[in-house]
C-alpha cells in the first residue's frame, strides 16, 4: 500500500504541475494532504483485512437507489424490507415518523410539504446556486440556508441536513437524477478509467418537470387558470399537493413513452371540478427535453475528448440507469456513434450497484479476487 501511496502522490504531483507552477510548499502541502487521507485509509484498510463481513455495492441515486453484495464469486442484489430490488429515494416525515421508499413516494400527494426528495442534488450547494434556485419551484417542501449550506425545512421547527435525510433512505434500502459517462479500457480482468464526466444536474427528475410545465401551459390556454400557483379561495397546501399529483402522473407517463408512442396526462379534479388531460406523442416528449439531451451529447462529446480516443475506437455502449430507455436518448447515442448497437443485456437499474459491489471484493479480498496486484494498482491510481 505504501509504493501505491508514492505513485498516487507523484500522479497527483505531475497533474498539478500542468495546472500551475509546482512550488516547494505547493509540494510539501499536496504530500501532507495526501499523507493525511492515506493514514485514514490504511486505517480502514486494516479493519477490513480483520473483517467477515460481505463486499457492499451501494448506488445512492437520485430517483431510486439500490444495494448489491459480493460473496462467494457472486453478486446478488439486495431487496429493500418490502422485497423490492430498487427503493425510490424519498422520505416523509410527518407525525414523528419517517417513512421512506415507496410508502413516501406514494403518499405523497397526501403530505407534500413533509415528503422529501431531490436530497443529492442540494449536496454541498448554497440555497441561491442556479441549480437549485430552478429546482425549487417544483419542490413542494421549503428550503433555507443555515451554516452556509441548504437545509430542508419538515414543519415550522424541524430542518434536516440532506445528508441526513440520505442516511434514512440508506438504512432502509438494503438498494435519477445525474448524467455520468465513464471511457473505460479493457484488458482481461484489468480496467482502466481513461475518462470520466457527468452533470449532476440533469436527469430523470428534469424531464418530469418539463411535462409538468407543459401540462400547466396546456390547462392554462384552455382554462385561464394557473395550476402552478395558489389560487384565491385554497389553503396553504392545497397548491403542493396538485403539483405533487401532477408530477407523479407525469413521470408515470413518461416512463410508459419508452413502450408506446402516444400518452395522456389524465386527473379527474385538478382544481375544483375541472378536470386535466393532456396527450404527449414521443416526439412532443423528445422536444421538450431536447435542450438536455444536448446537454447530455456535450457531456459525451467532452468525455472521449478527454479519453484521447476515437469515436470510431469505441467496441461497446453500457447504458444503465432509468433514462437509458428514453428512445430518443438511445437514438442520439446511436447516432454520435456512428450507428453501433447499444449493449442492452444489463440491468439499467441495478448494473451501478453491482459493479460497486464486485469492486468492493477487490479492495477487501485482493488475494481471492481473480484481479492480479498490478491489475489493482492501475484500479486504484484511476
Amino acid at each position: 500500500m505504501q509504493q501505491y501511496h508514492k505513485c498516487g502522490v507523484q500522479y497527483s504531483l505531475d497533474i498539478f504541475s500542468k495546472i500551475d507552477n509546482l512550488t516547494e510548499l505547493r509540494t510539501l502541502l499536496v504530500e501532507e494532504v495526501l499523507k493525511q487521507e492515506f493514514q485514514i485509509f490504511d486505517r480502514i484498510n486494516a479493519f477490513r483485512k480483520n473483517s467477515s463481513a460481505n463486499s457492499i455495492g451501494v448506488d445512492l441515486g437520485t430517483t431510486y437507489c439500490c444495494v448489491a453484495v459480493h460473496r462467494n464469486n457472486r453478486t446478488e442484489v439486495i431487496p429493500n424490507t418490502m422485497g423490492k430490488y430498487t427503493t425510490p429515494s424519498y422520505v416523509a416525515l410527518h407525525d414523528d415518523q419517517p417513512f421512506v421508499g415507496e410508502v413516501a413516494k406514494s403518499s405523497a400527494h397526501e403530505h407534500p410539504q413533509s415528503t422529501l426528495f431531490d436530497m443529492k442534488r442540494m449536496l454541498g450547494k448554497r440555497i441561491y446556486d442556479l441549480n437549485i434556485l430552478q429546482s425549487k419551484k417544483y419542490w413542494p417542501f421549503d428550503i433555507t440556508e443555515k451554516d452556509g449550506q441548504v437545509k430542508l425545512k419538515c414543519g415550522p421547527e424541524k430542518m434536516f441536513k440532506p445528508e441526513d435525510v440520505i442516511a434514512m433512505i440508506e438504512r432502509f434500502a438494503s438498494r435519477g437524477g445525474t448524467f455520468d459517462v465513464a471511457v473505460l479500457e479493457i484488458q482481461g480482468n484489468c480496467i482502466k478509467i481513461r475518462a470520466i464526466d457527468g452533470d449532476p444536474n440533469i436527469g430523470g427528475e428534469d424531464f418530469d418537470n418539463e411535462m409538468v410545465q407543459h401540462c400547466i401551459q396546456e390547462f392554462m390556454k384552455e382554462h385561464g387558470i394557473d395550476l402552478g400557483i395558489r389560487q384565491c379561495n385554497e389553503d396553504s397546501s392545497a397548491l403542493a399537493r396538485r403539483l405533487r399529483r401532477l408530477k407523479s402522473h407525469c413521470e408515470e407517463q413518461k416512463c410508459n413513452l419508452s413502450a408506446t408512442k402516444h400518452v395522456v396526462v389524465s386527473i379527474d379534479g385538478i382544481i375544483g371540478s375541472l378536470d386535466l388531460k393532456v396527450a404527449f406523442s414521443r416526439e412532443l416528449f423528445s422536444s421538450l427535453i431536447e435542450s438536455y439531451l444536448r446537454t447530455c451529447m456535450s457531456t459525451v462529446d467532452r468525455a472521449i475528448f478527454s479519453s484521447e480516443v476515437k469515436y470510431g475506437d469505441i467496441t461497446q455502449i453500457v447504458m444503465v440507469g432509468g433514462s437509458s430507455r428514453i428512445p430518443k436518448v438511445q437514438e442520439m447515442l446511436e447516432q454520435r456513434f456512428g450507428r453501433k448497437a447499444l449493449c442492452k443485456q444489463v440491468n439499467a437499474d441495478e448494473a451501478v450497484a453491482a459493479g460497486a459491489a464486485i469492486l468492493a471484493s477487490y479492495f477487501d479480498e485482493p488475494s481471492k479476487s481473480r484481479i492480479t496486484t498490478e491489475e489493482l494498482e492501475m484500479v486504484l491510481l484511476n
